[in-house]
């Protein structure tokens, strides 16, 4: 006689997955009774109506597991029943099939895949399947004796290696982890220093929860200043460190962050919201914006743009499908068709549908990416989508056209001057920028576009021509313990970056000479380094230019004395600065810093007119400036006999504003 947990079904070796059962799965916490980490218990209360449970026949000692195709109809899964057990040994586990509508509570799991090839073995259903081996640490912490845990793990859920299925279930991976009833995600083992990074982002945020009023006593600055105030605490590295994990760097996570109820970051055997976080990394951009000048990270970035996404999907904000990819194309994926794919259930998830974008793993991502432009400039009748910066020219790349955007290539930071990241596409307005004064244009396009590679017709014409470059502005790395002389090498190499950029804008003149625009040459400088656009006003920005010159003028004594190639003068800088910023002085550079994120592997160009403006690091002396119908930013393009090359977006000061716009002036331009 069988349990009623367990009853023969109709078919030999099929089993059904009874309501005893799933009540008796949910009975679990998120941490294992061996650990201090404990988190609430979920709500119990929802049961499906009919769940199957699949196992297949024996045929000798441990075959593979062979996956059942999942009906046609209602959206089905598959959940994962992680079978209780110790924290060694083997794994096993049994597959549910089910009904996304009907699915008992399950925990979804995000985190890292790694190599592709780097596999381990568990058992599921009696039968061997290889899963990823960074899941195995994350299976054998989450199992807890005497108890069983439902989980949706995309590696174990859907099976790699049908192509259709895969696509299918992709599409849908969005609806996934908003049902789930929280996202645990995994960050890897314990380091030497994670438990020391998550207990400062416990305190980080901690700060930034406190009132207005607290902040102000005396105490609490006394308190912030001795517990994250300085820049040799290892507490520092160690919440930096954290920021590292490859878990941030992957594309897939973005939505499975942001679309979660209730996600929670694990670290071995740590656990901490995963808005706690956010708001630590928050707090130390508004608060502690000193540690920026010597600690940071890529991740950092594509942390803070996905909080962006977590709050538009909270407002209900829409956003086109290109500013979404935009917005997180520092994320990597290991297909690079996911770069694509991996972002349709976000806020433009509307505007994929719209232009087609459905995950297809049968189609090559050069296609892909031709398809996604071709769509979307066909419907458009202002180009902003050639706005997107082009990262590297197209012989280091894809074999796809100029005009076409490579979505895999992956850069520290590299923002549009239309802001596209942060909507500047959807919000029209809130760009002062439009260098072709709102004139439109739809391109023609068909599918022999796509098939046949013709060049993109648009009409515009040269404005002017690159003379000079300075070099492209890099991001410096800052990784480990920032000891003094990794710091003065910061500090070093920042000024080796002003320096040539000034040497780029004066060209020989001074200073006080007059600009185009009948503005200085000096005013035509700082405003080009934050791109024409003021965080507050003009003038607000211009005060803060005056403090980051007041210092920048004492440091250039340095090379003006033969001293630039000493260390330790740069070594005593920077302890001096520390010295200053603990009674209350702060770095008079840090708010006009904050303000130039435009230059990031940008470089300043001068042009033969006598133009100063900022375009992609992958720009080359001789190249054009022109102005297209219907795009708001200038391009840099390159000719190729008969045809141009888009080599990327440019600010030109004095031209953003239709200055040099005359439409009589068009003439057909060919883009290969």
């Amino acid at each position: 006689m069988q349990s009623d947990s367990l009853k023969k079904g109709p078919v030999t070796g099929d089993y059904i997955f009874t309501r005893t059962d799933v009540a008796n799965a949910l009975n679990t916490d998120l941490i294992d009774s061996e650990n201090q980490s404990i988190l609430p218990s979920p709500s119990r209360g929802r049961f499906l109506s009919s769940v199957s449970y699949l196992q297949l026949q024996h045929h000798g000692a441990m075959n593979a597991y062979q996956y059942q195709p999942l009906p046609s109809g209602d959206l089905r899964i598959r959940l994962v029943k992680l079978h209780s057990g110790p924290k060694t040994g083997e794994i096993t586990c049994s597959v549910l099939q089910c009904i996304l509508s009907e699915t008992p509570e399950y925990e979804a799991v995000s985190y890292c895949w790694g190599n592709p090839e780097d596999k381990t073995t568990i058992t599921c259903d009696g039968k061997s399947l290889q899963v990823p081996s960074t899941l195995r640490p994350f299976l054998l912490r989450t199992r807890a004796k005497g108890r069983e845990r439902i989980l949706w793990i995309d590696s174990i859920c859907i099976n790699q290696l049908d192509n259709k299925e895969k696509a299918a279930q992709v599409r849908e991976m969005h609806k996934v982890y908003q049902k789930a009833m929280r996202t645990l995600i995994w960050l890897g083992q314990d380091s030497e220093n994670s438990t020391l990074g998550i207990q400062f982002a416990l305190l980080l945020h901690k700060l930034s929860l406190d009132t207005a009023e607290k902040r102000k006593s005396r105490w609490y600055r006394l308190n912030k200043v001795w517990k994250c105030s300085g820049i040799f605490l290892r507490q520092w590295t160690a919440f930096f460190e954290l920021l590292e994990r490859p878990w941030f760097s992957r594309a897939w996570i973005v939505q499975e962050a942001v679309l979660s109820f209730y996600p929670w970051i694990l670290c071995g055997d740590n656990a901490i919201p995963f808005s706690t976080l956010v708001g630590a990394l928050l707090f130390a951009f508004t608060d502690q914006a000193w540690i920026f000048e010597f600690y940071g990270t890529t991740n950092m970035n594509i942390l803070l743009w996905l909080h962006r996404s977590q709050c538009e999907i909270a407002q209900g904000r829409k956003r086109i499908h290109y500013e979404i990819l935009a917005r997180h194309r520092q994320s990597t994926a290991f297909d690079i068709r996911d770069t694509v794919f991996a972002f349709q259930g976000l806020s433009g998830f509307d505007s994929f549908e719209q232009f087609g974008i459905m995950p297809n793993y049968e189609q090559a991502a050069e296609k892909l990416f031709i398809d996604l432009a071709v769509a979307t400039l066909g419907q458009a009748t202002y180009l902003d989508f050639l706005s997107i910066p082009r990262l590297r020219s197209r012989e280091e790349g894809l074999d796809i056209p100029s005009w076409v955007p490579d979505w895999s290539c992956r850069t520290p930071l590299c923002l549009s001057f239309l802001r596209i990241e942060s909507g500047g596409a959807s919000l029209r307005h809130a760009i002062p920028h439009d260098s072709t004064k709102g004139s439109i244009y739809r391109p023609i396009l068909d599918e022999r576009t796509k098939r046949l590679n013709i060049p993109l017709e648009l009409s515009g014409y040269n404005v002017d021509r690159i003379t000079s470059m300075s070099k492209p502005w890099g991001l410096q790395e800052t990784k480990g313990f920032q000891s003094i002389r990794k710091q003065a090498i910061v500090l070093q190499k920042n000024l080796l970056f002003v320096n040539d950029w000034r040497s780029v804008a004066l060209a020989g003149s001074s200073w006080e000479d007059e600009y185009l625009t009948g503005e200085s040459i000096h005013d035509a400088f700082w405003q080009t380094c934050v791109a024409g656009i003021f965080a507050k006003s003009k003038e607000d920005t211009a005060k803060k230019y005056m403090r980051f010159e007041s210092r920048q003028r004492f440091l250039r004594h340095i090379p003006t004395l033969g001293l630039e190639n000493h260390l330790w003068v740069f070594m005593i800088i920077v302890v001096v600065g520390h010295v200053l910023r603990l009674i209350g002085i702060a770095n008079p550079e840090i708010e006009f810093r904050i303000s130039v994120s435009f230059m990031i592997n940008r470089r300043l160009l001068r042009t033969e007119k006598g133009y100063l403006g900022m375009g992609p690091a992958i720009a080359e002396e001789g190249d054009y400036i022109v102005l297209v119908q219907g795009a708001r930013i200038p391009l840099v393009v390159r000719s190729r006999e008969w045809m141009w090359e888009l080599v990327g977006d440019a600010y030109v000061h004095g031209v953003m504003g239709g200055e040099l716009w005359n439409e009589e002036k068009c003439q057909r331009m060919y883009f290969c």
